[in-house]
């Protein structure tokens, strides 16, 4: 197995909803009433990657093994000006495929 770690792309799009709605799923089991996604959810989501692989203040990576997505981390940078430390990375959402969890790729992507 050799995982390659890449900022996402915009053909990446359908594969990461893929995963994201699988996270959703996941999620839904845990806590229904939180986690259960609106109708639209989809279309609002795609217009929200969207927008985010265009920012300077959004980090979207994809996990591949082989070209296949595996995984993906959002994250994004906020201003910290009261801080030494001026800006701060956050991670919103990481998702990796279950079948390659506790396989260190989850390390890789927020390395």
């Amino acid at each position: 197995m050799q995982i390659k770690i890449r900022k996402a792309k915009i053909l990446d799009l359908k594969k990461i909803t893929e995963l994201e709605n699988k996270q959703n799923l996941l999620h839904k089991g845990f806590q229904p009433k939180i986690y259960a996604p609106d109708s639209d959810f989809e279309k609002k989501w795609i217009k929200l990657i969207k927008k985010k692989l265009n920012s300077e203040k959004d980090l979207l990576l994809v996990a591949l093994n082989k070209n296949t997505i595996i995984g993906f981390i959002q994250g994004l940078i906020k201003e910290k000006p009261l801080r030494k430390i001026k800006k701060c990375g956050f991670v919103d959402e990481i998702f990796i495929e279950k079948l390659y969890r506790g396989k260190g790729v989850g390390t890789m992507l927020t390395n």
